[in-house]
């Protein structure tokens, strides 16, 4: 034991101790506390031997301490007294580089300096050592372990510390506290002196102040508070932590009333981990009061970073953790106190774990509270009194809480039906509203999906109009994806038997609700959750309003629907107007010329030249040619129309027929130009209606654009289609028919003409196969033409 009576010491006229008695046994952990000044390093000096009491005696069991003592006492000073100048193992062995009666070599103090550090858990391996670095260019922590294994090298019976913590970090400072709990279990006596009331209480078994040279309390420090220990710090009376505990717990109260209900439940824990002076709490609930099932962990609230991180690992079934809330769900009477702690909680500074109930105004339990104290053993009365009070406050937070969310959950679900009737109502279509209508019903709901199932003719088939649903459109339609066939199968047959039973089909997880409105009595509403879920009364509601609105929308939806179809038939009628006036006025025009011509030619009062009459002739076979033309385009136009257009396929030379379009068109020997590759292959096709398709296109392009019209053509980049381009230097189509000039319907009001030739070519490019566009390219109007060169089945 080691162990100083009634020492005195004074430095001129100041007295530093004044009659100090203070005994440490070994594998005992004592922490001095005191302000600065207090005379904490001047006690340590003369316990270690290193200064001379003016008045009392230091003993080490049954011996006095009259100088330094290194073999038997350990000393560890705040500067750390290391030589900055000199490695890592220069320090370890200063002063002590003999070993029974010789000088240690470089390569035994190495190993020696490697197994302590080893042992020790320093943090320096055996190349950091090796290396010959300064100790001036380790870190705080390193060079902390660099002194403590100096001072324990001689394996001393007591070690002193003086301030270890004061310079390090977090994790440093971890580090270290589980160095000396390792050094207490080899029975080594420690005295630790510090000012921080934390590091006391977690690491040692008795706690000593040390205020004005006079130890004015010494003990156990699993019965005092970190309150208590400032208390007398300070001067103060302990019980003064007990009024400031009632004054803490009023301004609680005060504070808790201008909350929100979600940041109650924290505010009171962080308060109550603070009150205890504990390294931290843990709050579990149950999903219900009164359920009987596991707590689920709400919160962690505690001083070290990572002390949430490692209580959610510790709260798995089986647990200590688990084990102890467990406990005092089902004895809400009493405290449960657990057998120990684990070792990872440990290095976080915990000593014991206790645990309370929280209990609700019936009596039920609400949930547990878990407390991670520094100090070991049972908690004391006062702690558990004033948890209990904190329950309280717990507790009618949590209800709070229950009853808020229940409220919001209400008022979700309004808003989600006024969301479901406002996209009907709205000014969108009937189709549309339904679609944007189920999205708000799908998260008043909470459910992983909402369909509006169309059943018909025995067979079931499921439309997915809500995007937002995980439930993805193949899932539902292909029997072949794994969750789209058990998904689909359960939701189908719940819309067929709330379709067949005209009632409401309540099933796990599934709800489905018939649609009764005239127009749908093959539609089901159903709601779907990935998981078990009980469904509620209040979502039961919700989906039977939606329902009714959905069938009061099905009326609008038919208004809507009669309204498109006579809209589209009195479209479809002047446009059948338009074209049959363009089609009698193209047809006329000729055959009032043929007449007009004829009946010249038959009049007796007029004696017409040879010259004439071969003249007159003539006209009337243009104008009789105009008619076929327009005759055969209007029975084109009927055989693309009814898919009727016959093509006769062979293999045809693209540069012929590319040639005999071009003699056909054009009045002048400049007005058509070719450009042809030579090596074009033979392409499958009909010839005429290719050489047709040609035609048209220039006469279009003569008609409309300037002279002269190029007609260029060559295969593809992959070789696999042949590209016709027809260019001109028109103005080009009408931006507002452009994208739709090759519809029988559509015509360019700036010329003439029944506006069927383009109608022609596309279809005609249609049924090769083929696609046609147009474009410009710069000053030029380009219609392109794509065609298969290849036929699809090669013939025999």
């Amino acid at each position: 034991m080691l162990r100083a009576t009634g020492v005195r010491k004074q430095y001129g006229a100041r007295r530093v101790l004044n009659g100090v008695d203070l005994g440490i046994e070994r594998g005992e952990i004592v922490a001095l506390l005191g302000e600065n000044g207090a005379g904490k390093s001047t006690l340590l000096s003369c316990l270690a031997g290193l200064a001379r009491p003016d008045s009392g005696q230091v003993w080490l069991d049954d011996r006095r301490v009259i100088r330094a003592q290194t073999a038997e006492i350990g000393v560890v000073w705040q500067d750390l007294a290391l030589c900055d100048n000199l490695d890592v193992v220069a320090n370890v062995f200063l002063g002590v580089e003999k070993r029974r009666g010789r000088l240690l070599d470089d390569r035994e103090m190495i190993a020696e300096a490697c197994r302590m550090f080893e042992r020790i858990g320093a943090g320096l391996d055996r190349a950091d050592v090796e290396s010959g670095r300064h100790v001036g260019d380790l870190s705080g922590g390193q060079r902390q372990m660099v002194a403590i294994a100096r001072a324990l090298l001689p394996e001393p019976d007591f070690l002193l510390l003086d301030e270890p913590t004061a310079s390090l970090g977090v994790n440093e400072s971890a580090a270290l506290k589980r160095l000396l709990r390792r050094v207490r279990s080899a029975r080594v006596g420690i005295l630790l002196i510090t000012h921080r009331i934390e590091d006391a209480l977690s690491l040692a078994d008795r706690v000593v102040v040390l205020r004005g040279g006079v130890i004015v309390a010494d003990r156990p420090a699993s019965t005092t508070t970190r309150d208590e220990a400032a208390a007398l710090l300070s001067g103060l009376p302990p019980d003064s932590a007990a009024r400031r505990h009632l004054h803490q717990l009023r301004d609680l109260v005060d504070r808790l009333g201008t909350l929100d209900a979600t940041a109650s439940l924290p505010l009171i824990m962080s308060a109550l981990a603070a009150a205890l002076d504990t390294v931290g709490v843990s709050l579990h609930l149950r999903d219900t009061a009164g359920d009987h099932g596991r707590m689920t962990l709400r919160g962690c609230y505690g001083q070290a970073p990572e002390f949430a991180h490692v209580v959610e690992q510790r709260c798995h079934p089986g647990a200590l953790v688990d084990r102890i809330v467990t406990a005092a769900a089902t004895r809400p009477d009493t405290v449960a106190v657990g057998d120990g702690v684990d070792a990872e909680v440990e290095e976080l500074g915990v000593g014991s774990l206790w645990a309370i109930a929280v209990n609700g105004p019936d009596h039920g339990v609400l949930g547990v509270i878990a407390f991670y104290a520094e100090t070991r053993g049972e908690p004391r009365p006062d702690q558990v009194e004033l948890a209990t009070l904190h329950t309280v406050l717990a507790a009618a937070a949590v209800e709070r809480e229950r009853l808020v969310n229940e409220l919001q959950r209400r008022n979700q679900r309004l808003e989600s039906l006024r969301g479901v009737l406002d996209s009907l109502t709205g000014p969108s279509t009937a189709h549309e509203g339904v679609a944007v209508a189920l999205p708000p019903l799908r998260a008043g709901l909470g459910s992983d999906a909402v369909a509006l199932f169309h059943l018909a003719d025995g067979r079931e088939c499921g439309e997915r109009v809500d995007p937002a649903s995980p439930l993805q459109p193949s899932e539902l339609a292909a029997p072949n994806a794994p969750l789209g066939q058990v998904v689909l199968a359960r939701l189908a047959g719940a819309a067929m038997q709330a379709r067949d039973s005209r009632s409401t089909v309540l099933e796990d997880a599934i709800v489905a609700i018939p649609l009764e409105s005239q127009d749908r009595r093959d539609e089901v509403l159903v709601a779907w959750w990935d998981g078990a879920h009980t469904v509620t009364d209040d979502e039961l509601a919700l989906l039977g309003d939606s329902v009714r609105s959905l069938e009061l929308a099905s009326e609008r939806r038919a208004v809507e629907e009669s309204r498109q179809e006579a809209q589209a038939l009195r479209q479809s009628a002047a446009l059948q107007r338009e074209f049959l006036f363009r089609l009698s006025h193209e047809l006329r025009t000729p055959l009032t010329a043929i007449r007009g011509y004829a009946d010249s030619l038959a009049s007796g009062d007029v004696a017409w030249g040879e010259e004439a009459r071969r003249r007159f002739i003539e006209r009337i076979r243009g104008e009789s040619a105009r008619v076929s033309r327009l005759v055969a385009d209007l029975l084109d136009t009927s055989a693309i129309e009814t898919g009727g257009l016959r093509l006769n396929l062979d293999w045809c030379d693209p540069a012929l027929l590319i040639e005999e379009a071009a003699d056909c068109v054009g009045a002048l020997p400049d007005d058509v130009t070719v450009d042809l590759r030579p090596d074009l292959p033979a392409v499958w096709a009909d010839h005429d209606r290719i050489e047709q398709v040609v035609v048209n296109l220039a006469e279009n392009a003569l008609r409309h654009g300037t002279r002269p019209v190029t007609i260029s053509a060559a295969p593809s980049a992959d070789g696999s289609r042949l590209v016709l381009e027809v260019r001109d230097h028109g103005a080009g189509f009408d931006e507002s028919i452009a994208e739709r000039a090759f519809e029988a319907t559509v015509r360019d009001e700036r010329s003439s003409g029944a506006g069927l030739g383009l109608a022609i070519v596309r279809g005609i490019v249609d049924a090769h196969g083929g696609d046609v566009i147009v474009g410009r390219d710069h000053d030029e109007t380009v219609v392109v033409v794509t065609l298969p060169i290849e036929p699809e089945v090669i013939p025999a």
